[in-house]
């Protein structure tokens, strides 16, 4: 079978109606009022996640592949894609996600699709009996051989640091079954803060446990009582205790930004981002991956320290990115901002017009082919941490004659390759003579 499967962290599958019922206040006084209004209210939604066919709702924290934010905020409608790179319309308080899938002679079975499962969530205003429920989840008639629940966890925003939270007396049932499908007297919560972005998840079943701490207390998903799945619809309840409802409630900040390895665009350049932003206002980081397309006859440009998105997150620009610039023709000059600490391989190969460029003090090497092929390249002055050039940084740059140092810097083998000029190299004595000495060292002999 060929799957389109991809790990997500655990999947959402929202509901909830208060067992109990809501709670109500009279306003007998002023004081009665008040602590009404004090009342914190958290709230349980169900993930989970089938092997397989790829069934999921992902945890409420998760807005790379489903999850409340989403980048937009509870309850917007925005652009999800699988691995298969297409594209689906999600609301994360409506939809459930059945992945794309194809079996083993490429013939498409189901479609990737938002599955509007009649979605209730619980809310918790004090210790209690809870139930989270999802419609419309006929998947028993779409498994195929072996599947099995990759997780099931109830995710609530309860703060990861509240520890003495407990989600006991927890049954699955399915479809109209009164027999609980599975049960246990406590559910576990995963004790790794990275995996839940800071708040209360509570595992059933689980994967991948062991990166959440949750190891060997979940039920065993692979036995074959476990492997039965709803033909309409899917519940849980469970009691939720250890939580002070009177205190205020904690804010949980959450990525919300794209994901990382995405791409935008903000002024003169493209950005990947290597760092998400977060809900709180935390900026992520990105790194310069090339010029934007209006920028691309610009013959000079400056890095920014900062950059922000069409979704109005910011990002700390950290770096410039390999072949960000290769083959940039146009280009001239380059101005290196100080929070820029690396630029990539090849990241100016083949910028035959560029002229000159200034190494801020935070940069540490010349990255491999860096400037290779800048024909127009006659000078460069290294920032003051730089200690290394790597090999190919400067082959074929043949007007380069001038290189200032301020370190003693080590010379790879062959990075001066096919420079036509004697370079002339500046700097203190000490380091003067050292780096003259490496660059004769690795294989150029025309320097002074």
């Amino acid at each position: 079978m060929k799957r389109l499967f991809k790990k997500s962290m655990a999947l959402v599958l929202t509901s909830a109606m208060a067992i109990t019922g809501a709670v109500s206040f009279a306003p007998q006084s002023q004081k009665t009022a008040k602590a009404a209004d004090s009342v914190a209210t958290y709230n349980a939604y169900f993930v989970f996640q089938t092997s397989g066919i790829f069934a999921y709702r992902n945890q409420w924290t998760d807005g790379t592949s489903g999850g409340l934010d989403g980048g937009k905020g509870p309850g917007a409608t925005y652009e999800l894609k699988n691995d298969a790179k297409e594209k689906i319309q999600f609301n994360y308080l409506k939809n459930w996600v059945l992945n794309g899938y194809t079996d083993e002679n490429d013939k498409e079975l189901f479609k990737f699709q938002a599955i509007d499962g009649n979605i209730k969530d619980a809310k918790m205003t004090k210790e209690g009996d809870y139930e989270i429920s999802i419609g419309n989840m006929a998947l028993a008639d779409k498994v195929i051989k072996d599947e099995m629940w990759n997780q099931l966890v109830i995710s609530t925003d309860i703060p990861f640091d509240n520890k003495t939270v407990k989600c006991t007396n927890v049954k699955v049932y399915l479809d109209d079954e009164t027999t609980p499908f599975a049960e246990m007297a406590e559910a576990p919560r995963n004790t790794e803060k990275k995996t839940c972005y800071g708040a209360s998840n509570f595992e059933i079943f689980q994967s991948w446990s062991a990166e959440h701490g949750t190891k060997g207390k979940v039920l065993d998903n692979t036995l074959a009582k476990y492997k039965r799945f709803p033909k309409k619809s899917m519940r849980i309840t469970f009691h939720i205790s250890g939580v002070d409802f009177g205190a205020p409630k904690p804010v949980i900040s959450v990525p919300n930004g794209i994901a990382e390895g995405s791409s935008f665009t903000s002024g003169d350049f493209k950005y990947k981002v290597t760092e998400r932003s977060m809900s709180d206002g935390k900026k992520g980081k990105a790194v310069i991956s090339g010029l934007a397309p209006a920028a691309a006859s610009k013959s000079s440009v400056s890095t920014v320290a900062v950059a922000t998105n069409t979704d109005n997150c910011k990002y700390d620009v950290t770096g410039i990115g390999a072949k960000a610039f290769e083959n940039c023709k146009k280009l001239k000059k380059v101005k290196v901002g100080s929070t820029i600490t690396s630029i990539g391989s090849s990241a100016f190969k083949k910028c035959t017009k560029l002229t000159g460029i200034t190494y801020n003090k935070a940069i540490k090497s010349i990255a491999t082919s860096t400037f290779e092929g800048c024909t127009s390249l006659s000078k460069i002055t290294l920032g003051s941490k730089v200690k290394k050039i790597g090999k190919s940084a400067f082959k074929g740059c043949k007007k380069l004659k001038s290189v200032k140092v301020s370190q003693k810097v080590k010379v790879t083998k062959g990075a001066f390759k096919g420079c036509k000029k004697t370079i002339k190299v500046t700097g203190k004595k000490a380091n003067k003579k050292y780096t003259v000495a490496q660059i004769k060292k690795s294989g150029y002999k025309k320097v002074k």
